[in-house]
């Protein structure tokens, strides 16, 4: 019996140090919790320290603190958490969405130039396919997913797989609406980082860059002026998609900013969502503005260039090329050469308060006259970002010869 009781006691501890062992594992893994039908996992351990938030989904997410182990779904979205990491960026960003590199190369490169590691990081599919792995994903064992609220509505199964498989997604909103979205975001994702104060001071200056214009905007102008808008994506041979209504009948990015400048939209309520305008039909409206975006997309090379590694004349001379589309010599705005190019990630980024000044100078020019966008892009950019401004971001044929 001694004999038997001794082994026993021999199994009792080795179990017990299993437990013990599972336990530590489990207490990695298991601290972040959200509201939704997803596995409740524990975020009230003993030692452990974690942060209860509401995201932008109005999801409650409990979330392990620190966070370490940070996935980007939408890579362009490292703009905004370099403005909180700034240095400790390549350290706690573990993957990211390919779309940085694929549709705005020129930041991939400041960004992997600045970081190399950033380079070395693996890339999780494209959200913008519905291909993201959630298996691939948890495997990384992140702390924290960030997410867009413009992919669940756009119905990206993605998000219900990841949920699934109970990752940590914080949904943010850094494209919808450019005058709430994106300060809500940084300061919900500053208290998920415990950057609060650097998160505040981020806010701060954008809200007064914004007010710079919407305290000037009193009410709607006796002789509003027509813009059409389109993005540069596909080049000089092939129409772009404009920025009128969503599929929801809602303004959103840079479809918002217009009707927040009082100007006439000449795609809004026409042109269907996130489709190009007839030819015919912008030669009829005759708008007394043009404004192409721009970006580097490398799968186009014929596209509107602007960014980090744009050449102004360059980018000029690209902007001439869309002026001398069959028929656009007799547009009105082509004849006054109110013909602009912007980037396109303004719309989508926390710096956005740089194309609302621009695009108000452009279409207000007395009234906004002592507006410098491009001073204050640099100025955010020397305060908030790990990355030096260069490049060419807003182009125009006004002073061009």
């Amino acid at each position: 019996m001694r004999k038997i009781t001794n082994n026993a006691l021999r199994w009792l501890v080795a179990l017990t140090l299993l437990a013990a062992l599972v336990g530590l594992g489990v207490s990695r893994m298991s601290t972040w919790s959200t509201s939704r039908n997803t596995p409740k996992l524990a975020s009230t351990q003993p030692g452990i320290r974690s942060v209860t938030l509401t995201d932008l989904a109005g999801r409650t997410v409990t979330l392990r603190q620190p966070v370490d182990r940070i996935v980007l779904v939408r890579g362009r979205d490292v703009y905004e958490l370099a403005l909180l990491l700034e240095e400790d960026l390549p350290r706690k960003l573990v993957a990211w969405g390919p779309d940085l590199r694929q549709s705005d190369h020129d930041a991939y490169s400041v960004f992997t130039e600045r970081f190399p590691s950033l380079a070395k990081l693996p890339e999780i599919g494209s959200v913008f396919a519905d291909a993201v792995d959630a298996e691939a994903v948890l495997a990384l064992r992140p702390d924290l997913v960030i997410v867009e609220t413009f992919m669940a509505e756009r119905g990206y199964k993605c998000l219900d797989r990841m949920e699934r498989a109970g990752l940590p997604l914080l949904f943010l909103d850094f494209s919808r609406d450019p005058f709430q979205g994106p300060q809500r975001s940084i300061r919900l994702l500053g208290q998920a980082l415990g950057r609060e104060k650097r998160a505040a001071e981020v806010v701060d200056f954008v809200k007064a860059r914004l007010d710079e214009v919407t305290s000037r905007l009193t009410g709607p102008p006796a002789s509003p002026p027509s813009v059409y808008m389109e993005c540069g994506y596909k080049g000089v041979k092939e129409y772009g998609h404009t920025f009128g209504y969503t599929d929801r009948s809602q303004l959103s990015a840079w479809g918002l900013m217009l009707d927040r400048l009082g100007c006439r939209n000449i795609a809004a309520g026409v042109a269907p969502p996130m489709a190009a305008m007839h030819p015919e039909r912008l030669l009829t409206a005759d708008p007394d503005v043009v404004v192409i975006t721009g970006a580097c997309w490398p799968a186009t090379p014929d596209s509107m260039h602007l960014g980090y590694g744009t050449d102004a004349a360059d980018a000029e001379q690209r902007l001439r090329a869309f002026a001398t589309r069959p028929g656009w010599a007799n547009l009105k705005a082509v004849k006054t050469r109110r013909v602009y190019g912007i980037f396109h990630g303004f719309c989508m980024h926390t710096m956005n308060f740089a194309a609302l000044q621009q695009l108000a100078k452009w279409l207000y020019p007395e009234r906004f006259a002592a507006l410098d966008p491009a001073a204050r892009l640099r100025e955010f950019h020397d305060r908030f970002l790990p990355v030096a401004c260069r490049g060419a971001w807003m182009i125009s044929l006004e002073k061009a010869q």
